[in-house]
């Protein structure tokens, strides 16, 4: 329906820079991508992942700044 279609970091693009890392439970990187550029779609190299629990970690070296937390994907 193309509501909430990817995970996004609100106001993130104002650090371009900033780097975004995705892992599913395990500690698999999914996916890594910039402040600038789009958010996570929920997929793993084109496959869907399931609902359930991931983690993030966000770095902003222009703050000298890493914050970690998880949020749930649902489908």
């Amino acid at each position: 329906d193309g509501v909430n279609d990817r995970w996004e970091i609100k106001n993130i693009e104002m650090y371009p820079d900033a780097l975004i890392e995705i892992y599913d439970r395990y500690g698999k990187l999914l996916s890594r991508y910039k402040g600038s550029d789009l958010g996570w779609d929920g997929t793993y190299r084109g496959i869907p992942q399931p609902s359930t629990d991931y983690w993030y970690i966000i770095k902003i070296k222009d703050l000298d700044l890493e914050k970690t937390g998880h949020f749930t994907l649902k489908r």
